[in-house]
């Protein structure tokens, strides 16, 4: 009896194995017929890793895939996939590697990119966190102008998704005035929306918890927020973002 108990104990102890068969290639290869064009799996892999945070240690057993395909300009791109994480984190992760890439060959660089003046381009899902909770048909209906990946642009990665285009610029010294300021980010607005007049996009100055100059477009129209909505929510994109979601009837 003592022998089973202290079995017991040493199982309880080691915690317990659970693995992970969902086959993304199989069950998204549809999808991304659609999304990649002509892919294949190069490369896949059986892997293990320690789950410490569950009220017994646990084994996880997952699978690893990394899929190729060719781009619009004819080079290899590599998707990596693995089961353990969800669809929606992993397709995001793989825009925000080739979204610089693509953003510096259709705009350009910001222009005075030097010390006095750091500018921020980022690239924000207004629907983060509720991605992964979408029906697989309906998360690819929404995203997929976002996520074709073999004809990646500007116009369809913000046009009619929930993304958005997002540029902070910060003036760190007296080098320019406020004026000039002003006119260098509006040049700059300007630039882009003449060349993806449907962009959904947020572009500011920041100056600590100032701004003083703050634009936000849904689909190439200026949008004003409501000063109250902003009161509550503490933060003025919260509220952009929720227009954004409810402009897509995401909300």
């Amino acid at each position: 009896m003592k022998t089973l108990f202290l079995l017991a104990f040493v199982v309880i102890l080691s915690g317990c194995t659970i693995e992970i068969d969902e086959d993304y290639p199989k069950e998204y290869g549809t999808y991304f017929d659609s999304l990649l064009g002509e892919w294949e799996v190069v490369q896949s892999h059986h892997d293990i890793y320690r789950e410490k945070y569950s009220p017994l240690d646990s084994n996880v057993v997952f699978d690893t895939w990394d899929i190729e395909y060719i781009d619009s300009d004819g080079g290899v791109q590599q998707l990596h996939l693995d089961n353990s994480r969800d669809i929606s984190f992993l397709l995001d992760e793989h825009l925000d590697d080739i979204f610089t890439e693509k953003f510096e060959e259709e705009i350009g660089s910001i222009p005075y990119e030097r010390e006095s003046v750091i500018v921020d381009v980022v690239l924000i899902d207004s629907n983060a966190g509720g991605s992964d909770e979408m029906k697989k048909d309906h998360f690819f209906e929404t995203y997929q102008d976002a996520f074709h990946f073999n004809d990646l642009n500007l116009k369809n990665l913000v046009e009619n998704t929930p993304y958005y285009l997002d540029i902070d610029y910060e003036f760190k010294d007296d080098e320019f005035t406020k004026e000039e300021q002003v006119k260098i980010v509006e040049e700059k607005e300007k630039e882009i929306l003449s060349k993806y007049p449907k962009l959904n996009l947020n572009i500011e100055i920041e100056s600590g918890y100032d701004k003083s100059f703050q634009h936000y477009y849904i689909a190439g129209e200026k949008v004003f927020l409501d000063p109250k909505e902003v009161a509550e929510e503490m933060h003025s994109e919260y509220v952009y973002q929720r227009m954004l979601r409810k402009s897509l009837s995401l909300e």
